[in-house]
């Protein structure tokens, strides 16, 4: 069961950043809060700054384009 949890959080960590970018780009500005508030209620996303956050997986253009997104909120 380890094995399997380790190789399942691996492949959300790196495919939850690709998600997060096409939902961010599918939304106005002003509906950032909202969706963050559903994607965490609905378990989608962890809650910002917590520390399962951080173990997203985002190389420099990913992180890049994602703090972009959030300073426009």
């Amino acid at each position: 069961m380890g094995f399997t949890l380790i190789i399942t959080w691996l492949f959300w960590s790196f495919k939850i950043t690709k998600w997060r970018i096409f939902a961010y780009d599918q939304l106005e500005e002003s509906d950032l809060d909202e969706f963050h508030y559903k994607a965490v209620k609905a378990k989608l996303l962890w809650p910002q700054g917590s520390v399962f956050e951080k173990t997203e997986i985002r190389n420099h253009s990913e992180k890049v384009r994602i703090d972009s997104i959030l300073k426009k909120q």
